[in-house]
């Protein structure tokens, strides 16, 4: 089980650093400053100075024989042990002393333990014990043998595109069942996606979980952003209210960053990372890799929208459109509410990225007009009108050319 960490990051100044490792927004192996924040942990929960200690209390609660620490953080250090009432091996989390002594960091490792408490998702590791023994906060989950999504990319790069959507959509299932449940993850990034080495993956560190609907928490009392910038939608940077679709724009850049191997966004701030998020359109994932297919350039950007609206509106939908079976050509037409038809190849086998057909002329479509279609925007290369009096007008496009201005752009409206 990986140990999340939420600490500031001295080299750029975010918050939730994690200790040990590179500093997500400026890439740094981090130097990670104390919190400013005063103790206010009451008299009834005051800490004694005496750290546990496995070598001198080898059963915990007198129930779980400690047989190794996983892992230590500035939150809490997690231990392997054997719950010999059941007979399994389970991963305990313990409160680091000094960290309980801050209530913001006490608040967050309680805020975990309700929220595991009520979810039931096969990628979401269950609390089965939790509790305050002697001074120490702690819980016991199931453990996971394996390593961070992340620690992944970093071993094997971009994924192939069959690989990355299984994986992010069994992430947007956890998401979902947190969603159901009323809970808004707000840390979605590789950090905390664990995979098994069974294969099996788990959505983990619900510490910055808070009720959907909820106006974000977007700063610290040092003045930080609360979660890692470079995964968090632009409603978590300007105080707007927070749901489950800021969740999918945050696995968007997940599946973003597995298929080019990098985030969409980089900057050398916090603040810079916000205006991009807020006011910079990413690019389509094929910028940086080619081969990609063109649905998924569609959905990665329709995650990606800076409107809430505009993106899927529920993890599962996202799910679901991962899961779509591709032909590996080009799909059957589509046809919209407008009594237009729209065909969109699967592959980059075809000439053209778009084929719209209309019952009638398009005024004002011209070849290089550039039109934006679910997220991404095209440009038009060839008009066919109809070789019939009752026929179909043919507007063929291909990608937008990555850094051209735009002279015309039509927002399409598949409604007409």
């Amino acid at each position: 089980m990986a140990i999340r960490i939420g600490r500031t990051c001295e080299s750029c100044g975010f918050d939730n650093a994690e200790v040990g490792q590179d500093c997500p927004l400026c890439g740094l192996s981090a130097t990670l400053a104390p919190s400013s924040e005063a103790p206010t942990l009451a008299m009834s929960e005051a800490t004694s100075a005496v750290e546990f200690d496995p070598a001198q209390t080898p059963v915990f609660a007198q129930r779980y024989l400690v047989r190794e620490l996983l892992g230590k953080g500035g939150m809490g250090d997690v231990y392997r042990v054997h719950d010999t009432v059941s007979g399994r091996d389970l991963a305990l989390k313990l409160l680091r002393r000094e960290v309980a002594a801050n209530a913001t960091s006490l608040e967050r490792f309680r805020r975990e333990i309700a929220v595991l408490t009520r979810l039931r998702h096969p990628a979401i590791l269950s609390i089965l014990d939790h509790g305050v023994e002697g001074s120490d906060l702690f819980f016991v989950c199931e453990i996971v043998r394996g390593q961070d999504l992340r620690m992944e990319l970093r071993k094997r790069g971009p994924f192939p595109v069959k690989d990355a959507c299984a994986l992010v959509a069994v992430v947007a299932d956890a998401l979902a069942a947190a969603h159901a449940e009323g809970v808004v993850h707000r840390d979605v990034k590789p950090a905390n996606i664990m995979v098994a080495d069974d294969g099996s993956i788990h959505l983990v560190d619900f510490g910055l979980a808070r009720p959907e609907g909820l106006d974000v928490e977007r700063v610290t009392q040092t003045g930080q952003f609360v979660g890692t910038p470079a995964y968090m939608s632009p409603e978590q940077f300007d105080a707007r209210t927070v749901d489950s679709r800021s969740d999918v724009y945050s696995l968007g850049i997940v599946l973003f960053e597995m298929l080019t191997g990098h985030a969409p966004f980089s900057a050398s701030s916090v603040m810079s990372m916000a205006m991009k998020h807020l006011k910079e359109a990413p690019p389509a994932p094929s910028v940086s890799r080619p081969d990609l297919p063109p649905w998924v350039d569609r959905v990665v950007l329709k995650c990606l929208e800076k409107e809430p609206s505009r993106r899927f509106q529920g993890a599962s939908a996202l799910a679901e459109e991962l899961r779509l079976p591709r032909t590996g050509g080009v799909a059957r037409p589509r046809k919209l509410p407008s009594g237009d038809s729209v065909m969109i190849p699967e592959t980059m086998a075809s000439e053209w990225a778009l084929v719209l057909s209309s019952p009638g002329e398009k005024a004002g479509w011209t070849p290089a007009t550039a039109l934006r279609f679910e997220g991404r925007t095209y440009r038009l290369v060839r008009v066919d009108p109809p070789h019939a009096p009752k026929g179909r007008w043919t507007y063929r496009f291909v990608p937008w050319p990555e850094g051209e201005l735009m002279r015309r752009l039509v927002e399409y409206d598949p409604v007409g």
